[in-house]
């Protein structure tokens, strides 16, 4: 009796082992949750250092004609925006409404658009694939080979497509994306989520950005030797008082003076200027570090939450049992556990991947130029 009863508290409560085990785990998420507190604190402090002591308007930009050019055109888009505030939040709400009613219609008809998509991708493949022949008589052998190689990408991106298609069947493709949208309308709330999500997101950037901008316009007032042939000036070789070197205007006034020693430097003198703060530099890099890694906290968080919800829905057999307030349940027990999302420092190196992904765009961006320019040569 005893062996069967240890075995079932093992089954129930897992042995000592892994209790340790998951303990030790836990332990682990504090370093992180330190080190994200510490940044948190400078972060804060650097914000206030930087509102407090710089002024954003004195940021002096590169002065080139293709930047400002960018700027006003930046500038001219920002005013017209804030013109046209409440008529962009109108389309905003449409836009919202469309992609609710999209979601619905989605629930019901999901065969009707996987079969347009497929429609649409084989006619495209099938008029590149024809036309490839007439484009190059066309150019008689002047052709971009940026814009091949994106052709042949998108040759082969979209066989793969459609043979993942044909192997998956459209049934399962329909009853995923009609059971996806299910889970979507029966929570509401994570389409809020995700827009409170990207918010906070944007407001971390812009106050990143401003960090930045009101860091970069700190300066502090130091003295450098500026030394002239005109006035023939000399200084004691123990002072290191070489022309562009820091120096005491006191220290210069008396121990410098022209050749022969007579008199003082007329020229020649300890010049103020202004220059950066070698510690602005450390804060800018404690502001860029802690910046991308509160953008990446604020994303994952968001995801968590989003999979801890939707994963309810899939692992519930009575799907009337689940309650409206599982986004909120979900949140509150991510916090409870929250050194462990604080260790998200790691996803941002994700954000490496995301240049590859954003090659990958602008590549699916000129196949899309070029099937476009295609076309029209074939018309």
């Amino acid at each position: 009796a005893t062996p069967q009863k240890n075995s079932k508290a093992t089954v129930e409560y897992g042995s000592t082992n892994n209790i340790f085990r998951d303990k030790k785990r836990t332990f682990t998420d504090i370093p992180s949750l330190i080190i994200f507190s510490i940044f948190f604190i400078f972060y804060i402090a650097i914000g206030i250092f930087a509102f407090y002591n710089g002024d954003a308007t004195k940021v002096q930009w590169e002065a080139n004609p293709e930047f400002e050019r960018k700027m006003d055109f930046i500038n001219n888009l920002l005013e017209n925006m804030n013109d046209l505030r409440y008529v962009i939040l109108s389309f905003v709400s449409f836009a919202l409404l469309l992609s609710v009613l999209y979601i619905v219609i989605l629930r019901w008809i999901p065969g009707f658009f996987v079969y347009t998509a497929i429609i649409i991708e084989c006619a495209v493949l099938t008029i590149f694939i024809i036309s490839i022949p007439t484009f190059f008589l066309a150019l008689e052998g002047q052709y971009n080979f940026s814009k091949l190689v994106s052709g042949i990408v998108f040759t082969v991106l979209t066989s793969i497509k459609l043979y993942i298609l044909k192997q998956v069947g459209t049934t399962v493709i329909s009853e995923v994306i009609k059971e996806s949208c299910r889970a979507i309308l029966n929570f509401p709330s994570s389409i809020l989520l995700s827009v409170f999500v990207f918010i906070l997101e944007i407001f971390s950037v812009l106050n990143t950005l401003s960090i930045f901008s009101y860091l970069m316009t700190i300066r502090s007032n130091y003295k450098k030797v500026s030394m002239s042939s005109m006035d023939s000036c000399q200084c004691p070789p123990g002072l290191m008082y070489d022309d562009g070197n820091e120096c005491d205007e006191d220290v210069f006034n008396t121990m410098c003076k022209p050749v022969g020693g007579i008199g003082s430097c007329m020229i020649s003198s300890c010049i103020a200027y202004l220059a950066t703060p070698s510690y602005i530099y450390f804060f800018h890099i404690i502001n860029l570090i802690f910046g991308l890694w509160l953008v990446t906290v604020i994303f994952y968080f968001g995801q968590m939450i989003l999979s801890g919800t939707f994963a309810t829905w899939y692992w519930t057999t009575n799907k009337k049992s689940i309650g409206f307030t599982t986004v909120s349940r979900n949140a509150v027990t991510i916090m409870k556990n929250i050194g462990t999302w604080y260790i998200s420092l790691g996803y941002c190196f994700d954000n490496i991947l995301g240049m590859f992904n954003f090659q990958n765009e602008q590549i699916l961006e000129s196949t899309v130029d070029y099937v476009s320019m295609l076309v029209d040569d074939l018309l």
